[in-house]
């Protein structure tokens, strides 16, 4: 099964986080089972985002196994990014072929690369 980690830390924009979860969480495959896994990491057990709290269930390590990572947008654009988030091309550890995708602010200005 396809394996979709993505990344939650402070500052993230909720909406941006949710989306991913929820698009590739409830996809099936025609014979009705799931199409993707799916996990959020971070660097902590608990991020802020905006005027609430998440708990995240996966720490980092999570994105060792990912086919696919998405790191959602941080609110404050002007703010720098927190260690959790990725930046840059895929780290040596993930496997090659993986999918990487980001968003600057909402889902609707994303920026996805294939690597």
């Amino acid at each position: 099964m396809h394996r979709v980690v993505v990344v939650a830390y402070d500052g993230v924009v909720p909406f941006d986080l949710s989306v991913p979860v929820e698009v590739f969480g409830r996809a099936r495959r025609a014979d009705g089972a799931a199409a993707y896994q799916v996990r959020v990491c971070g660097a902590t057990d608990e991020v802020r985002a905006g005027a609430f709290g998440l708990r995240v269930p996966y720490d980092l390590s999570a994105m060792a196994e990912a086919d696919t990572v998405v790191v959602p947008g941080i609110a404050d654009l002007d703010a720098p990014l927190p260690e959790a988030a990725p930046t840059g091309p895929p780290r040596p550890s993930w496997p090659a072929g993986i999918r990487a995708s980001s968003s600057t602010r909402t889902c609707c200005s994303s920026r996805t690369r294939r690597c």
